[in-house]
């Protein structure tokens, strides 16, 4: 058990996982060994390239930034094609689970070597290249590192986040592609506005204010920061479509989430990594909600409805959570801090979700049979836990 004044135990094991799974090309493999995961996402990168920050590996976060630019402008036509076919692009496409045709998509996921996957994904995800912009920026002022080569990168994309951030896309849990989602909208508002030092032009910097006024404006309404965000004509979220298939990660004929459902994702962006005041009602009446319905121990759902190998507690979100609560309740950071390395394996690995309190443990099976167990180790997971205790030590 950890003490007040000794080192938490999973510190040193987590950032050697990180960095021997860090591909040559700077590229973070999610989950080393597990097929369906056995690719870099934006989202997981921008994470753990922050984890290796805070814990003074910077050469690590440089070379994975450095392979995101890479990335970008391999695929910088997409972005002129979107723009230049901007109508249309967003009328969207007859599929309810592709809101935007791939030739205008960034992908959510890369190859090691920046390559899109060939097989079928749920690629339009908006969050993390939010998250990235937000990782980059800060990498850049804690090193000092010369931003040059990352200025078309970072142009292209709040050009694209600018350009498509209002449509209904893929959550930053790959589900619900037919919704708006709060989760995703901070990310991309706090990624345009920390950005904006980087390149020139004001278009980015109005939508990132758009779109925090409309989360304030939300908030203000309900007290808490939902998990969708409501159509601003209808004032409701739209249903799922009425076709016989899952639309979206478990939402389906018959059964649609609430509007006032709450996800823990919200976490991400409930700290600095979120667009809203630091003393807004709405981060603390969030947070409480979060700790009152979705937390066991120190362990965090998803969501209720969650159905994902059961519907578990998710170790990424513990992490989240610490970090957060380090900045009201170091007592409470430390308690999930806690949870979290109680959750580590015999090799001192943290997955995915554990399974000690399914919501849905009905479910489960059909995963397992489909991918098999969940994904270990998870870097995003291990990088969760770094940030977290970094941030306790602040």
């Amino acid at each position: 058990m950890q003490t007040s004044s000794g080192p938490r135990p999973l510190v040193k094991s987590s950032i050697e996982l990180i960095l021997n799974h860090q591909a040559s090309t700077g590229a973070y493999l999610a989950a080393p060994g597990y097929g369906t995961y056995d690719y870099c996402w934006m989202r997981d990168g921008a994470f753990i390239a922050s984890a290796m920050d805070a814990h003074g590996h910077h050469d690590s976060a440089e070379a994975f930034h450095r392979w995101v630019a890479r990335a970008i402008e391999r695929y910088a036509d997409k972005v002129g094609l979107l723009e230049g076919n901007l109508e249309t692009a967003l009328r969207g496409t007859e599929n309810p689970l592709q809101p935007l045709d791939d030739r205008y998509v960034l992908h959510t996921r890369f190859t090691v070597d920046g390559e899109e996957g060939s097989n079928d994904w749920g690629n339009f995800q908006l969050d993390g290249y939010g998250f990235w912009l937000t990782m980059l920026a800060r990498h850049l002022k804690t090193t000092l590192a010369d931003p040059t080569p990352y200025l078309r990168s970072v142009d292209l994309v709040r050009r694209y986040l600018s350009a498509t951030w209002e449509l209904a896309c893929f959550d930053c849990w790959e589900e619900y592609p037919t919704r708006r989602h709060s989760t995703t909208w901070a990310a991309v508002a706090r990624g345009l506005t920390d950005s904006a030092g980087l390149v020139s032009g004001e278009s980015a910097g109005m939508v990132s204010k758009t779109i925090t006024k409309r989360l304030l404006d939300d908030a203000a309404v309900h007290g808490v920061i939902r998990k969708f965000i409501c159509d601003p004509r209808s004032g409701s979220a739209p249903v799922a479509p009425s076709v016989g298939l899952a639309v979206a990660g478990h939402e389906r004929v018959g059964r649609v989430l609430s509007e006032d459902a709450i996800d823990g994702g919200v976490l991400l962006v409930l700290g600095e990594l979120g667009p809203l005041p630091p003393n807004h009602a709405a981060i603390r009446a969030t947070l409480s909600r979060v700790e009152d319905t979705l937390v066991v121990d120190g362990g965090v759902y998803r969501y209720l409805e969650d159905e994902y190998y059961g519907g578990g507690l998710w170790i990424v979100l513990a992490g989240a959570l610490a970090c957060v609560q380090a900045k009201y309740d170091k007592a409470r950071a430390s308690e999930v801090l806690d949870w979290i390395e109680q959750q580590a394996d015999a090799d001192g690995y943290l997955g995915e979700q554990v399974d000690s309190a399914l919501r849905h443990p009905d479910r489960r099976s059909p995963w397992v049979e489909r991918w098999g167990p969940p994904a270990s180790p998870l870097l995003w997971s291990h990088a969760m836990y770094l940030l977290g205790v970094a941030s306790t030590k602040m």
